[in-house]
């Protein structure tokens, strides 16, 4: 699957777009599909010996082309993926917000996005405040660096800008948020066959109802 056929919107709907085009059923689907197709061909060239030596050696090069495209542009993944891990923290948070606002962000709003971010994490004290503007600026929020360092948040968030119009990282952040969709789905899946869990819903469901009578 190349670059260009992943959704240009919030990594959200980017997810959504690989778990529908992606599941078991709609795979099965279309593998199912591509049978019955080759040996329609194959019935209409079984007088033309030559011409379905000639389809069929096609159709085994595709296979392989399609599976050295897909290792090949999984190790290019792989290694933006590297080169993203090596950001700050302060610009994977600038590109997180970028991408997942499509309109035109300014400077300031990203800077406002940023420290909205730090005073989030630090009252819920369970990490530490990482995206903080670099320590070699002497500042503690991205709307004091943007006053006293205008030009340095300029280049950093341009950087961020470019890096948030990637294909590669629209790409990488969509396998992440498809992945997580897919364990859910899978856990739900679970929970819904289990019949302790069963059990456990019908009794919530009996609660609930008396609940809402109340």
């Amino acid at each position: 699957m190349g670059w260009a056929k992943i959704p240009k919107t919030d990594l959200l709907r980017a997810g959504k777009h690989w778990l529908a085009n992606l599941e078991p059923t709609k795979d099965a689907k279309r593998r199912k599909q591509f049978k019955e197709f080759k040996h329609k061909v194959e019935a209409a060239l079984s007088n033309d010996k030559e011409l379905l030596k000639i389809f069929v050696a096609t159709v085994e090069m595709a296979r392989l082309l399609g599976k050295a495209d897909g290792m090949r542009e999984g190790l290019e993944l792989y290694e933006y993926g590297l080169k993203i891990e090596r950001k700050s923290a302060a610009s994977r948070a600038a590109i997180k917000c970028i991408v997942n606002n499509p309109e035109k962000l300014t400077t300031k709003k990203i800077c406002s996005y940023l420290d909205k971010e730090l005073v989030r994490i630090e009252k819920q004290k369970t990490s530490e405040a990482s995206i903080k503007p670099p320590e070699a600026w002497g500042c503690e929020t991205w709307a004091e660096a943007r006053t006293k360092h205008r030009n340095r948040v300029e280049v950093l968030f341009s950087e961020a800008r470019r890096a948030a119009k990637n294909d590669q990282y629209v790409t990488l952040m969509a396998w992440r948020t498809w992945g997580e969709m897919k364990q859910r789905k899978s856990k739900i899946e679970v929970a819904a066959t289990s019949p302790t869990s069963s059990t456990l819903l019908s009794k919530k469901g009996r609660t609930g109802s008396n609940l809402s009578a109340i």
